[in-house]
């Protein structure tokens, strides 16, 4: 089997993946994809069918709702202790100057996007005895590298443990100093003989080089390979589900519905004008109205002997707008808010209701790339020298504001007035919202309150 062959779980997910990352890009890449998700006229038509594919509408639901998705699972950060050494990668998490954060944020958007991501923690390799000072000057220090679903075309496993990954990457060859190509590298990982190795090959198959055989800071081998899957289910390798998968299938429907619609408008909402001249005869007509016919409050045609004029008009086909949305409706239902029915706003409980389904997807996707990162780290602690166990990582599952409502708020006060609530509760709710600090106890806000009175 060649390097460059991909596994039969790939090639049967990589459609999955693509449609879902077009939608993701938007209107340009969708159109630029042509018959792809717009099927063209039973009969060819070039011209026709450019002009149908430019009248079409792409909502961007599909983008949104991801973004919507990503930044309430980063709208707090993660916790995360370092050992000594180590704080280098809140700032620099992959040697090429990207933070820990945006690592993070990187892998949850790509894992609710597709269902799956990978990372690679390495250390670069260098010859002879380095000095700390040499390291240092050289960068040697460990780094975590994203692998996005569509580059990790083959991996195996044996009793439960990885054994085999194959990453597909571009190799950029400068051929003058204004100009490069690009050509593709694979990396391979493996465990031969239960000692972690790397190997690159080329497009050719051919091996670049040799192998290298990494090293911990204590000079031992792997019999490991340091690279993780994250999914939306676990960090298994198996492939999961792309979350989004379901919206942008009704989002590309909805797409198609709309050029069927707006070429109705275009064929049929624009009026007609018959006109019979009666018994006048072609020449008659012609002197009569040297200019032709122009429609117009401020024009009229000449006709002799009788005759009519009548505008001539169609009623529109409704099962294309009636098609769109319901589909709209149904991509709320999924979890994209960006068209609210009747354009009536939700209050913030409701909302929270609403996203409930889907926040438990971004629940175990943050779970699963928190944990991911975490171990990513743990090794990149065994390269560098450090304590992994002084590693700790938690993604916040917080992901909506829990203001309180001021109506609620009124309420609970009410009751309380009349006895039906106690004062610890309304002080509970209000801790839990964060109107309160959650440090604060129900002993120290009621002896604030008996200094403030007086008592």
């Amino acid at each position: 089997m060649p390097v460059n062959e991909a596994s039969a779980e790939y090639s049967y997910n990589l459609p999955i993946w693509s449609k879902v990352r077009d939608c993701v890009a938007g209107e340009k890449r969708i159109k630029e994809k042509g018959t792809s998700y717009l099927p063209p006229f039973a009969q060819p038509d070039q011209a026709r069918y450019d002009a149908y594919k430019l009248r079409a509408m792409f909502y961007g639901v599909t983008q949104r709702t991801l973004s919507s998705l990503v930044g309430a699972g980063m709208r707090k950060g993660p916790e995360v202790e370092l050992p000594s050494g180590m704080e280098y990668l809140l700032e620099d998490a992959d040697n090429s100057g990207n933070s820990l954060n945006q690592l993070m944020r990187s892998c949850l958007h790509n894992v609710m996007a597709v269902g799956r991501h990978g990372i690679l923690t390495d250390y670069p390799s260098a010859e002879g005895n380095l000095t700390a000072e040499d390291v240092q000057r050289l960068g040697l220090r460990p780094s975590i590298k994203e692998y996005k679903a569509e580059t990790i075309i083959n991996w195996r496993e044996e009793s439960g443990k990885l054994v085999l990954v194959v990453l597909k990457e571009k190799h950029k060859e400068q051929l003058d100093p204004f100009s490069y190509d690009e050509r593709d590298r694979y990396r391979v990982l493996q465990l031969i003989e239960g000692v972690y190795t790397q190997s690159i090959y080329d497009d050719g198959g051919n091996m670049i080089g040799e192998a290298i055989t990494p090293r911990d800071a204590s000079g031992a081998t792997w019999d490991v390979i340091p690279f993780i899957f994250i999914g939306s289910m676990n960090n298994a390798p198996d492939v999961d589900n792309a979350p989004i998968y379901d919206l942008s299938v009704v989002n590309i429907s909805h797409y198609m519905n709309s050029a069927d619609y707006e070429e109705s408008l275009f064929m049929f909402s624009q009026a007609m004008l018959h006109i019979d001249i009666g018994s006048m005869n072609g020449s008659t007509w012609n002197e009569l109205n040297p200019n032709g016919i122009q429609v117009g409050a401020r024009r009229g045609i000449t006709t002799q002997g009788g005759g009519s004029a009548t505008l001539i008009q169609s009623q529109a086909n409704s099962a294309a707008y009636e098609a769109m949305v319901h589909k709209e409706r149904q991509m709320v239902q999924i979890g994209a808010r960006l068209v609210e029915e009747g354009g009536q706003n939700q209050t913030a409980e409701g909302v929270r209701t609403n996203a409930a389904a889907e926040h438990s997807v971004l629940s175990s996707v943050a779970t699963n790339v928190g944990d991911a990162i975490e171990t990513s780290i743990e090794w990149a602690c065994m390269f560098q020298g450090a304590n992994p166990d002084d590693v700790m990582l938690t993604m916040s599952m917080d992901f909506f504001d829990k203001s309180p409502e001021p109506q609620l708020i009124m309420a609970m006060m009410g009751l309380e007035d009349r006895g039906h609530m106690a004062p610890s509760d309304v002080v509970t709710y209000l801790r839990k919202t964060g109107l309160i600090a959650a440090d604060r106890t129900d002993e120290q806000i009621a002896d604030e309150l008996s200094t403030d009175a007086g008592l």
